[in-house]
């Protein structure tokens, strides 16, 4: 179903379709869902951050009024996927920077680029500072 919203946003509904399809046959997104391990929880929660990304992505492009909601739902997303499982890193790292090469990209376009540059440093950092309790503990360890 999250699979389905983020292609029926990202191109077009029966894109969607398709991809839920895809994703329902896939021997690998079947057997991750049959694992008791949390594998299936961090892959809906990257489809989740996908899916606002998008929603920021089309703001920025659009010129539209830049939601701050948006943008804290999808660090509040970023920050529990952290939480769940390290790889979710990964997909962070490769948001932040797509991120930055939109607004590279159109950054003469912008009438708002102060707001946008102010809410990815606040959603970075807010992410970033989400995950220091976690990030003490196991270094303390590794030191001692």
């Amino acid at each position: 179903m999250a699979i389905y919203g983020v292609n029926s946003i990202a191109f077009y509904p029966p894109s969607g379709i398709i991809a839920a399809l895809f994703m329902a046959l896939s021997p690998f997104a079947v057997y991750l869902s049959q694992k008791a391990r949390h594998y299936t929880l961090p892959v809906l929660l990257i489809i989740l951050s996908l899916f606002l990304l998008i929603k920021i992505q089309q703001d920025i492009l659009s010129r539209q009024h830049v939601r701050f909601s948006v943008w804290l739902l999808w660090s509040t997303i970023n920050s529990l996927g952290l939480y769940i499982h390290y790889f979710f890193s990964i997909a962070f790292s490769a948001e932040i920077a797509t991120l930055s090469l939109i607004i590279y990209y159109v950054r003469t376009k912008i009438i708002n680029l102060p707001q946008i540059f102010l809410y990815l440093i606040i959603s970075t950092s807010g992410v970033i500072t989400s995950y220091i309790p976690w990030l003490l503990p196991v270094f303390s360890r590794c030191h001692s």
